[in-house]
């Protein structure tokens, strides 16, 4: 893998980390549900990804042809 895969991975887990401990903190989940519920987040990002790459390729790009002088 890319740094950059292992990087955006590590990032997700640690945000969905703190996400399920802030929600057992509150007593919203219970600590058995919190693994559940990261899973299932995991999960629909991984569904998501494949049509969020190519578009966030695509913002960036129209937003450097606008921002970066072209000769």
């Amino acid at each position: 893998m890319t740094l950059w895969v292992e990087l955006t991975g590590a990032i997700v887990r640690w945000l969905l980390t703190i996400a399920g401990a802030t929600l057992v903190t509150h007593h919203v989940l219970t600590a058995d549900e919190s693994d559940r519920f990261s899973a299932a987040i995991l999960h629909h990002l991984l569904l998501l990804l494949p049509v969020a790459v190519p578009l966030g390729w695509s913002m960036m790009l129209k937003w450097r042809r606008r921002t970066i002088p072209q000769p």
